[in-house]
C-alpha cells in the first residue's frame, strides 16, 4: 500500500477523529474516548503541530494518525521536557502494513529535529 506521512492540518481534524474512533473500536482496553483526548491536546500547551502526523493514501484518504505531545517529567525540583506518544491509530483494513511504524519513525525523526531528547509511550502493552 502506498501512502505518505505528513503533518496534520486543521482540515483533517474530523477525518482524523473518525480514523481514531475506528482504530480503537474493537479494543477491549480502550475507553473509546481517544479522539476526545486528541481534541483536548490540540487546544493545550502540550500540542506540537509538527508532531501531529497523518498517513495519507494515494486517493487522499487518511488511513492513520499519530500524535506526540509535550510533557514534563518531574523529579523533586528538576523537570525534563519530553514527549508522549499516544495515540497511534490506523484504520483496521490498513493495519500490519507499516503505516503505524512509518508514523512513529517520522514522528521520532521530527522530534529529534526539534531537539526533544526522549519520548515516553502511553497505551495498551
Amino acid at each position: 500500500m502506498a501512502f505518505m506521512v505528513r503533518q496534520e492540518e486543521p482540515k483533517d481534524f474530523h477525518e482524523v477523529e473518525d480514523v481514531i474512533e475506528e482504530a480503537f473500536r474493537g479494543m477491549e482496553m480502550s475507553d473509546h474516548k481517544e479522539q476526545a483526548v486528541v481534541g483536548k491536546l490540540r487546544v493545550s500547551d502540550a500540542y506540537v503541530p509538527e508532531l501531529a502526523l497523518v498517513a495519507e493514501g494515494e486517493d487522499g484518504k487518511i488511513v492513520g494518525h499519530a500524535l506526540l505531545s509535550e510533557v514534563l517529567i518531574r523529579s523533586g525540583d528538576q523537570a525534563l521536557r519530553s514527549l508522549s506518544l499516544a495515540p497511534v491509530s490506523v484504520l483496521p483494513e490498513f493495519q500490519k502494513q507499516g503505516v503505524g511504524s512509518a508514523l512513529i519513525e517520522e514522528g521520532l525523526k521530527r522530534a529529534r529535529e526539534l531537539d526533544y531528547g526522549s519520548v515516553i509511550v502511553l497505551g495498551n502493552p
